[in-house]
């Protein structure tokens, strides 16, 4: 017979023979936890007539947004870059790992990363050990254009895609907002003077991107008079991003801003002689601190944002108990930033 009192998670934990964390995972019918211990504890707080209390979620929650949370499991970061250590040698992919961490450690969950291309390493035994170790969310980024070595099934698991990726199926994702991230450049520049804005870009990384930067910018042409057009300068990075491809679409366009991504194409231009901003403005689609301290103009993509995004998406799935099938039509477009720097300066906004 229910009591009037509210049944609490340690009476049923009591009850059954378990922990409080396992009454806890299995209410939310959390995967780590075997089936007939489940149905044990959902029969036994049938029983004692339990109900979610939410009040106390409600201060759970508080209590949580002012300190970091206990340890609750580990998160799989599974990588598919040529090295083991590749993401920590890309801005981009560095700061989608430290978002990742970061926003993981706050809600009581610790990040390792798994490499997809560890020698004898298959899809089956990846899934055996993420099970074995009661892991139970898996965040996947990779260099784009990679193709995965091994496609582990991860049906039983929280899953986002930090990025856009090569992957499949279709899983949760986390990224920033390509498309406006270059009308953003397009109307700074604009408003600074520029007339003829220049796009340079390589056309597999515009391939991987499903065409947003140069969709965006084609769109924006089409508005133009036909004075201001200028065609974008699209190819295999190592033919357009050597100087002779360079000179030539330069003197051809006569641009007098260009967008695009840092390096080498920044670089390339210094190298002809190009004086940035005095003979061509320049605006970066994906700023990072350079070497040489020139602070660029353009585009925050806030990828540390994007990396603790999709580690929401993961906690998100643990916490309510569904796998990512729940949330597998869910895309987060995070918009980056503008920011203004020395390349950009040759007229007042």
């Amino acid at each position: 017979m229910p009591s009037s009192n509210p049944v609490t998670l340690g009476q049923i934990a009591r009850a059954v023979g378990t922990s409080i964390a396992t009454v806890s995972m299995s209410l939310r019918d959390h995967h780590t936890i075997s089936l007939k211990t489940r149905k044990k504890v959902r029969a036994m707080a049938d029983q004692l007539g339990y109900q979610p209390d939410p009040r106390f979620s409600a201060m759970m929650t508080y209590l949580r947004s002012r300190k970091e949370a206990p340890f609750q499991a580990t998160i799989a970061y599974l990588t598919d870059f040529p090295e083991r250590e590749g993401f920590r040698k890309l801005h981009t992919h560095s700061e989608f790992f430290r978002g990742a961490s970061e926003r993981a450690e706050k809600l009581g969950f610790k990040i390792e990363p798994f490499w997809a291309r560890e020698p004898g390493l298959s899809a089956e035994r990846l899934v055996r050990l993420l099970k074995t170790r009661g892991i139970p969310g898996v965040l996947i980024t990779s260099p784009v254009a990679s193709s995965w070595p091994i496609q582990p099934d991860l049906s039983d698991f929280a899953v986002a895609v930090i990025g856009y990726s090569s992957w499949t199926p279709l899983y949760p994702r986390a990224c920033d907002n390509q498309s406006h991230a270059m009308y953003l450049c397009l109307q700074k520049l604009e408003r600074r003077g520029a007339q003829r804005i220049g796009f340079v870009f390589s056309d597999q990384d515009d391939i991987n991107a499903e065409h947003n930067w140069l969709s965006s910018y084609l769109a924006h042409q089409h508005d133009l008079p036909a004075s201001r057009r200028t065609r974008p300068l699209l190819g295999p990075a190592e033919k357009i991003f050597r100087k002779k491809e360079l000179e030539e679409w330069l003197a051809g366009q006569k641009p007098d801003a260009i967008v695009g991504q840092t390096n080498p194409l920044l670089d390339i231009l210094l190298g002809l002689g190009v004086k940035i901003p005095g003979d061509i403005a320049f605006a970066s689609l994906d700023l990072f601190k350079r070497d040489d301290g020139l602070a660029c103009s353009g585009i925050d993509q806030l990828s540390h944002a994007v990396g603790a995004a999709a580690m929401n998406m993961v906690a998100s799935q643990i916490a309510f108990g569904e796998t990512h099938n729940e949330q597998k039509n869910q895309l987060i477009y995070l918009e980056g930033q503008w920011v203004d720097g020395a390349t950009t300066q040759f007229n007042s906004p």
